[in-house]
């Protein structure tokens, strides 16, 4: 896999620290809070999708049939996020 340079859009807001990891697991957070697609004892929530995203500078990685989905619910509740989109030109 070849790694290419990203975009990165922004929306005129200032840059803050990420808040919360959105689509982590246990083993896979990067931040202190995190939400998870299971229960599990480190996370503050199930399911990125479910939660609102307004308070907080999101980070998220979710899985690559979410990606729409995720893209429309940041501009939905036009919320600040970061979100991990590789470029993969081989994926259908």
């Amino acid at each position: 896999m070849v790694a290419e340079a990203a975009l990165l859009l922004t929306s005129g807001r200032p840059v803050r620290a990420h808040t919360v990891h959105r689509f982590a697991s246990a083993t896979t957070a990067q931040l202190p809070r995190s939400n998870s697609r299971y229960r599990d004892p480190t996370t503050e929530a199930v399911g990125g999708m479910s939660q609102s995203l307004v308070d907080d500078n999101n980070w998220a990685n979710p899985p690559f049939s979410l990606i729409p989905l995720v893209l429309r619910l940041i501009n939905a509740q036009r919320a600040a996020a970061t979100v991990l989109v590789p470029v993969w030109r081989a994926q259908p």
